[in-house]
């Protein structure tokens, strides 16, 4: 049974005001598990939940499934989760037509780490991430989180890392699934708006803050939104946002795009056709 509207439903509820930021591309291509509802989640408990109230809002950014699982334990203080991950999934390789054309595809994507595994050419490893919201789609039903209390954002931090993996490397390399993304201010709310909803504080839960994030953040800071910076085995502390390069220039978009991916169904992720990546 294909139940991924109702997924993607119980994480975008018709009656929340947060439900217009959460990206749908995801639910989309990701959700056909037969996973176990059952399944328990190693749900993690956040150490700044003190500091949790109806006037912060929190970005947690970690890497795969580690942000769904600290957002859910940030959800049970009385928050609102909204999924931001907008990198899809690879389809399957059906058939051994399909996998031939795969092979062929990206014979030239191995200067780097060799041939790809046989369907296996996604740069982004988006699966940990949409298996733990599959499973975390009944807990969020039995536990009936507030629609409209403060939101958790989750972003994944694998999203754009250029540098630190081979599948990264190959990203632009003839045959891969480019699934690497980004987020724009346009995909979290203006702080007007959560200025207007109570919320004048900002806590952010990451281990490297990444440039496409500084532009959102500092637009809240220039706000007069207050921004608190957690990462691991650290205490909470207020964070002054640098001014990120290219603030506000049409270019900085423009150019961030041309990098990327755009997938026929909204979001990031299409495989690099022959001649206009890397390879050959």
């Amino acid at each position: 049974m294909d139940n991924r509207l109702e997924i993607y439903k119980t994480w975008a509820p018709d009656d929340s005001i947060w439900s217009v930021w959460v990206k749908p591309i995801l639910f989309a291509t990701a959700m056909n598990y037969q996973v176990t509802t059952a399944t328990k989640l190693e749900i993690f408990k956040p150490w700044y939940k003190k500091h949790l109230n109806n006037h912060t809002m929190v970005i947690v950014d970690r890497k795969g499934e580690k942000s769904v699982l600290e957002a859910l334990g940030v959800a049970l203080c009385g928050y609102h989760p909204v999924p931001l991950y907008n990198g899809a999934k690879q389809a399957p390789v059906k058939n051994k037509i399909q996998q031939k054309l795969l092979d062929d595809n990206s014979k030239n994507a191995t200067k780097t780490v060799g041939r790809p595994k046989k369907g296996r050419t996604m740069v982004v490893n988006v699966d940990t991430i949409a298996r733990t919201l599959y499973k975390a789609t009944t807990f969020l039903q039995e536990e009936k989180i507030p629609l409209n209390g403060p939101p958790v954002f989750m972003l994944d931090a694998n999203r754009l890392d250029t540098k630190k993996t081979p599948m990264y490397k190959n990203a632009r390399q003839d045959g891969y699934f480019d699934n690497r993304w980004c987020v724009f201010p346009q995909d979290m709310p203006s702080g007007t708006f959560l200025l207007e909803k109570g919320i004048d504080t900002i806590i952010l839960s990451t281990s490297d803050i990444k440039e496409d994030l500084l532009h959102i953040l500092f637009r809240y800071q220039e706000k007069g939104l207050k921004i608190l910076l957690y990462k691991k085995e650290e205490i909470l502390k207020e964070y002054d946002v640098p001014k990120p390069t290219k603030y506000k220039a049409i270019s900085y978009k423009a150019k961030v795009m041309a990098g990327l991916a755009l997938s026929a169904a909204g979001g990031f992720g299409r495989v690099v056709p022959e001649g206009e990546g890397g390879g050959g």
